[in-house]
């Protein structure tokens, strides 16, 4: 008997190593299209950020030349620039700045998708009072274990907000 039962089984291992090989084929394209995923929308939201940093530089200085600015920088993260808002404070040398963008990835075997992504930028009003440090107060301060020399402030204050959906909760 137990040589007839191992005439029906011959050949079995095959199916079993084929099974296998097909599942594991599987696991890797379906992963390997979820990494592209994710890449292309870390791109698009990389492209973004850039993006609402360039228009928001250019806030109370040259107004007009913001979301060209933004234009020039997302073309250069090879994404497109869908709107740009600029809102202005009152001062008119401070405000911030909305930008949308756009990415065209192509994935394996689901073809071509449109990635969005937007970003805030902001340029702050100075705290009254606040004065900049000098380079000679900057070295003072500087511990003398410092290897790169004096700092000093950035002469735009800029600041950048994630979208609400990455945002950590509070």
């Amino acid at each position: 008997m137990s040589a007839r039962r191992a005439e029906h089984d011959r050949g079995s291992a095959v199916i079993w190593v084929v099974s296998c090989c097909v599942l594991l084929t599987v696991a890797a394209t379906v992963a390997t299209v979820r990494t592209l995923a994710v890449l292309a929308r870390h791109r698009a939201e990389a492209g973004a950020d850039l993006a609402a940093l360039a228009a928001a530089g250019r806030i109370g200085r040259d107004d007009a030349e913001a979301c060209p600015a933004a234009a020039r920088i997302a073309d250069r993260n090879w994404v497109r620039l869908v709107s740009c808002d600029v809102r202005l404070a009152p001062d008119g040398r401070s405000g911030q700045v909305l930008v949308r963008v756009e990415l065209r990835a192509r994935l394996p075997l689901v073809g071509p998708r449109a990635v969005a992504a937007s970003a805030r930028g902001a340029r702050l009003p100075s705290a009254p009072g606040r004065r900049r440090s000098t380079r000679a107060t900057a070295a003072a301060s500087r511990p003398p274990s410092d290897p790169y020399g004096p700092r000093s402030p950035p002469s735009v204050p800029v600041a950048c907000w994630l979208p609400s959906s990455e945002r950590a909760p509070p």
